[in-house]
Formats: C-alpha cells, structure tokens, sequence
C-alpha cells in the first residue's frame, strides 16, 4: 500500500478519488460491502462477527507474526467466515453493522484469494538463522539492527556452494 503511494507520487501518476462502488482502483472490505468496478482488494480492518453477544468469527492480519506463522505459512491460513453468516440474520460486525449476504460474500472472495496465494508460498527455511526463535543464532545474513538486510559476500558463497550441491 506504502510502497504504491509513494512509487505513484514520485512518478507523477494520476488518480481520479472516486466514491466506493464507482472506483476501479480498490474495494476495502467489509467497510466496501461489494467490489462495484474495484479491480483489487485493499485490507484495512479485521472483521469480527458477533452473533447473541459472542464473537463467532474473526480475521486480522495484526497478529500474524508469530514465527511459525512466517515460516509455515500454509499452516496458518485464516480460516473463511461461516458460510451462512449473511442469511442468519442477527449476525453483526464489531462495529454493529449487519453481516448481510454481500459483506460476507466480498470478505469470502477477498479471504479465499488469500488463501489460495498462501498455498503457492514455500515454507521459509531454517538455515541460515536470523534470531527468530529461542536458541536461534543471530541472523546471518550480515544484518544489522534497523538497517536493510543485505546478505555478506561470505553467506552468499555459501549460499551458492549448496546451491551447487
């Protein structure tokens, strides 16, 4: 989202603001209940559903950090809303807003993309270590704390002689 912003300033890129539903640019569900003539999705906010006082389902990037979660990403997919939320009637979002139909069907579609990018991911390696875990060694990578890492020459010889292997 960052990285978009400031690469579309910096190259003097146009964009038209238009009204939720009219955009082709973004829809940001479950505040956009429809994707209108969106081209993509943009997370913004986790979805809670509460159902008779109680959270029945929820999802939020935020606490996705944990490194197994980064390493094994496959195993840690979030899991799509009940499927009957929209018709149950009843079933609202944090924010007291009805879970209709379309808002659970948009956070469906948004969610199952997600997921299905998920599965193309490879699980990250051990070696080399970069501190993650208890008992890991520091990374080495030549990393330095608040800087960009960018690997050695040394890992990166090593890294192509098992690559030989």
């Amino acid at each position: 989202m960052y990285a978009y912003d400031l690469a579309a300033a910096l190259a003097g890129v146009p964009h038209d603001v238009e009204d939720p539903g009219e955009t082709m640019m973004i829809a940001q569900p479950p505040a956009d209940v429809t994707m209108g003539k969106a081209s993509m999705f943009h997370y913004t906010w986790g979805a809670e559903y509460h159902e008779a006082g109680k959270k029945i389902w929820s999802w939020d990037k935020r606490p996705y950090v944990r490194t197994e979660q980064v390493r094994r990403p496959r195993a840690h997919k979030p899991e799509l809303p009940p499927a009957d939320a929209g018709e149950r009637g009843g079933v609202k979002l944090q924010d007291g807003k009805p879970v209709t139909a379309e808002t659970n069907a948009i956070l469906t579609d948004m969610l199952t993309i997600m997921r299905d990018a998920i599965d193309d991911l490879d699980d990250l390696p051990h070696d080399p270590g970069c501190g993650w875990e208890q008992n890991e060694p520091a990374c080495d990578f030549g990393c330095e704390p608040g800087k960009l890492c960018e690997p050695t020459k040394t890992w990166r010889a090593e890294a192509a002689r098992k690559n030989e292997a």
